[in-house]
């Protein structure tokens, strides 16, 4: 969060106002170098990396997706109640999605060779 007040302060007490260049590209120049200056003391530029998560069901099939959904929201139910029957629904949605993933990830893959059938360089 920018402080208002100490960046104006800044800016009224910069080069800008106490220079007297008669060249506007030279004002400019001058504008855009202390502008960044002061940017760089009250907000300056963070870098970083997201890393993409590796939960990615943008490729699965809209089975495979909603048995995944449904295995976190009964994992929900079974962290919350911790009953056996809770468990139990659990582990059986666990073993359903991790199949339904399989299975649909296969497919993907045949799929993918079944259009590049015949050349072996895509192969």
């Amino acid at each position: 969060m920018i402080d208002i007040t100490s960046f104006g302060r800044d800016i009224l007490c910069s080069r800008l106002y106490d220079s007297s260049v008669a060249v506007v590209d030279e004002f400019a120049e001058l504008f855009d170098i202390e502008v960044e200056r002061i940017l760089d003391i009250h907000a300056p530029l963070r870098s970083g990396r997201r890393r993409s998560g590796k939960n990615d069901t943008r490729q699965l099939s809209d089975e495979a997706q909603r048995a995944k959904q449904l295995r976190r929201r009964l994992e929900r139910r079974y962290r919350r109640t911790g009953l056996e029957s809770d468990t139990r629904a659990y582990q059986a949605a666990c073993t359903a999605a991790r199949n339904s993933i399989m299975k649909s990830r296969a497919d993907q893959i045949k799929s993918q060779l079944d259009e590049v059938a015949g050349d072996p360089r895509a192969t």
